[in-house]
């Protein structure tokens, strides 16, 4: 376990480095992640693996030049082609730096940073999976990727939605853009405390 900490250290630091802003939403999306871990009653070994996971889901965006990561417009097919790809480069990245660790170990992980744009519906990307298709690591990270995107300030938009909007949203969209089981025990656990 020791090494394999170390690989996500390393996966944080290039994060950091890369792109303080990325490293940030992706500590808020793995604390997000292993609150619902726990909702849906996961082991703690497993919830641990999908924190980790959820920590680098997007260890991918260094590949993406910063113009396109900050731009405040709307993409170009061009570069929408690029950020589209940031799941499976993201996954390459972690293989070599994790290249010593047993493959269980780090399957979770890679699944949490391959898949987590991945939707219900199969419209998601990259491989437009669906249902069941999509690995319960990345079910939970689509779910806490989307409400730290909402409710964070993004450089395409004036202003974050507040958390009961979002909560609103996720719903809306439950079962389509994201798993309705996840969504559900989230918004359950969180509109009795806001």
């Amino acid at each position: 376990m020791a090494r394999f900490l170390v690989g996500i250290r390393k996966c944080q630091n290039i994060l950091w480095q890369y792109d303080p802003g990325t490293y940030l939403h992706c500590q808020k999306v793995a604390q997000i992640a292993f609150l619902l871990g726990r909702l849906v009653g996961l082991d703690s070994v497993s919830n641990q693996y999908i924190y980790l996971g959820a920590l680098v889901h997007n260890l991918g965006k260094i590949t993406i030049p910063k113009t396109t990561l900050h731009k405040k417009t709307a993409l170009t097919s061009a570069e929408l082609a690029i950020v589209r790809e940031h799941p499976r480069c993201g996954r390459e990245i972690a293989l070599c730096i994790m290249k010593n660790i047993s493959d269980t170990e780090k399957q979770t992980v890679l699944d949490a940073i391959e898949y987590h744009h991945e939707r219900p519906d199969g419209k998601g990307y990259l491989y437009g999976i669906s249902g069941s298709e999509i690995p319960l690591a990345a079910k939970i990270v689509v779910v806490a990727d989307a409400l730290d995107a909402m409710v964070s300030y993004r450089p395409y938009r004036s202003r974050p939605s507040g958390l009961r909007q979002a909560l609103k949203e996720l719903q809306e969209n439950s079962g389509s853009q994201s798993d309705a089981q996840m969504v559900e025990r989230l918004v359950k656990f969180l509109a009795g405390r806001y």
